[in-house]
């Protein structure tokens, strides 16, 4: 065999194996997610990480500042994902997460399972904190459990100040995008 033959063979084997390298990182080396409404804009970062049935997602908040309020000031997100497996059943989860702003601690009470995270609405602090996702069983009772691989993500929120003439709110969403677990 030529020294041409091998060199040739080389540079047609050399592309084809190379295919399934960018093919599985091309998923991974996308970017954070920004999601941006009037007033707020949230990012998640990554990564995302599983610790048995939950999923543990860091965000950050920028907010602009709410006029002043006699109510306080604060607001929620909620984060769902839903994800394929091998079974065929799609496993389904959420998660919250309720804001206090500005060193506000008002309202916010009752509510149930989620994370809670201060906010400084001053449109310039980057607000960082996560979202706890758990098995979603009120909208799917039977939901598979969540597990390392792709996913797509549902995220709304909003933030409101409250005072004696009405409500201002700044809100983000829903936004669908696709993340990894």
């Amino acid at each position: 065999m030529t020294t041409w033959t091998k060199y040739a063979r080389l540079a047609v084997a050399l592309p084809l194996l190379a295919i399934p390298l960018f093919a599985s990182s091309a998923f991974a080396a996308a970017g954070p997610t920004t999601i941006t409404g009037s007033g707020l804009s949230v990012t998640f970062p990554g990564p995302n990480t599983r610790i048995g049935v939950s999923v543990t997602v860091p965000i950050q908040v920028v907010c602009s500042p709410l006029p002043p309020a006699s109510f306080g000031s604060f607001g929620n997100g909620h984060l769902s994902l839903v994800q394929a497996t091998p079974s065929g059943k799609a496993a389904v989860g959420a998660g919250d997460v309720f804001w206090f702003i500005n060193g506000t601690q008002g309202g916010g009470k009752g509510g149930g399972p989620g994370s809670v995270m201060g906010l400084t609405c001053d449109g310039s602090t980057v607000n960082a904190g996560t979202i706890t996702v758990t098995p979603d069983t009120l909208t799917d009772p039977f939901t598979g459990a969540l597990h390392n691989g792709p996913a797509d993500a549902t995220f709304s929120g909003q933030v409101c100040s409250f005072s004696y003439f009405g409500s201002t709110c700044d809100s983000v969403g829903p936004a669908s995008f696709p993340t990894k677990i």
